[in-house]
């Protein structure tokens, strides 16, 4: 679990958070990790101003593919970074049904997730037919954000 870690960089922090959410090798991992980097970097430069996830996907597409293919991959990595991130609400759900007081449930259940939504996906996983939990982006990327400010 994420501690208080002086002197670690962001990347450092946010690989042992990734760890946590057991999706460190997911594909779409390393798009989500610069993703968060840059949103890093524009609140350093301005930290008032608000940033638009669809910019911040594009600006990391330019970067990864170059100006003429970053429109074609930009809606593929976006897809694949809310398969992440869904995997990480499904491994936070499963560590909540085998033990509700586990410490990485406790600390990421509702800072990266809407919490009736990860019951919901905890359901799922006791009940296969049920709905799956739904995933919020820009409130897991804002909760990531706040877990490494501390």
């Amino acid at each position: 679990v994420q501690k208080e870690k002086e002197g670690y960089s962001s990347e450092e922090k946010l690989l042992s958070i990734f760890s946590d959410l057991n999706i460190v090798g997911t594909s779409g991992v390393d798009e989500l990790k610069l993703v968060i980097l840059h949103i890093i970097d524009k609140k350093k430069m301005n930290p008032s101003k608000p940033y638009q996830l669809k910019e911040i996907y594009m600006e990391v597409a330019k970067e990864l593919y170059g100006d003429m293919l970053a429109v074609i991959n930009c809606r593929a990595m976006e897809q694949r970074i809310r398969r992440t991130i869904t995997k990480a609400m499904t491994s936070i759900a499963s560590i909540g049904s085998e033990d509700i007081n586990n410490i990485i449930f406790k600390e990421y259940a509702s800072s990266l997730f809407e919490i009736d939504q990860v019951k919901k996906e905890m359901r799922r996983l006791k009940h296969p037919s049920a709905s799956q939990g739904k995933i919020n982006t820009k409130k897991f990327i804002e909760g990531i954000l706040i877990n490494l400010c501390h």
